[in-house]
């Protein structure tokens, strides 16, 4: 099986009250080509931090060492211009919260349309035309309106749609999502991640999943990492993550979980918290 992604012991150090602070540790993960990874654990575990490095998005002054393999190609010597020739033909992220990605003064269509005329120099009439046909697909009526539409006069769902659309829009091998249905509904949340999972497996594109959701995670993923702290504590198959799972934190996360043919009068919890690094 040929590997897309290898992120092969990166640790990333961060500028905090003034010092280097480690918050990622000889984290291993390897993404394979038309796959779905996820990578779980509580807020503040690294998770985002992770999906960060692989494009190149850390804070100012951010420091990364080990190494970032994509598709057999090194990526921690290159240029400013080749990362950012990267994000824009080769991988692309999805992130949390729509509202804060998309420019509030811009239409819809601008902002779907921008990286196809700025970076591959097509016609703007084209883009407009497939990004209208794009929006169709992830479940968007009357596309050819909406792109004449500004982010405030859409829902928190179609906003994410809207990020997905904007995302396949740039064809590229691997998706970052970094828990993009947090915001959503549970119905609207489904919705949009069997849209973005249908698409993906379509066009044969590789994905880093991020979220809280263990059934989320299970439903979809060809393995799941586990993180706590900084570190990858462990990474299995989706079916004997849950069943036996290897790590006394992958356990406990298991049994924190609310049980639908359970009753109980607390939910078990784990003891402690991580080191924050801020």
């Amino acid at each position: 099986m040929t590997h897309l992604l290898e992120i092969d012991h990166l640790s990333v150090d961060l500028v905090t009250h003034r010092r280097y602070r480690k918050v990622l540790q000889d984290v291993s993960i390897t993404v394979e080509k038309a796959k779905v990874v996820s990578l779980v654990g509580e807020s503040g575990s690294g998770k985002s931090i992770t999906a960060c490095s692989v494009l190149n998005l850390l804070p100012a002054q951010g420091k990364m060492s080990g190494d970032i393999v994509f598709d057999g190609q090194s990526l921690m010597d290159a240029s400013s211009k080749e990362w950012q020739k990267f994000r824009a033909t080769k991988a692309a992220m999805i992130f949390q919260d729509p509202r804060a990605s998309i420019n509030p003064v811009h239409r819809i269509g601008d902002f779907l349309t921008e990286a196809l005329v700025h970076n591959r120099g097509m016609d703007r009439h084209e883009a407009l035309e497939r990004a209208a046909t794009l929006l169709e697909q992830v479940g968007i009526d009357d596309a050819t309106r909406r792109l004449r539409q500004y982010p405030h006069e859409l829902s928190g769902g179609m906003l994410q749609r809207v990020m997905i659309a904007s995302v396949l829009l740039i064809e590229p091998q691997l998706i970052l999502a970094d828990e993009p249905t947090t915001a959503l509904d549970v119905t609207t949340q489904a919705d949009v991640i069997a849209i973005l999972d249908d698409l993906r497996a379509q066009r044969e594109m590789a994905m880093l999943f991020i979220t809280h959701d263990l059934e989320l995670a299970a439903a979809f993923s060809d393995r799941i990492a586990v993180m706590y702290a900084g570190y990858i504590v462990e990474v299995s198959t989706p079916a004997q993550l849950h069943t036996r799972p290897l790590h006394p934190y992958t356990a406990a996360l298991l049994r924190s979980r609310p049980m639908l043919h359970e009753r109980t009068t607390r939910l078990p919890q784990i003891s402690g918290r991580p080191l924050s690094a801020f």
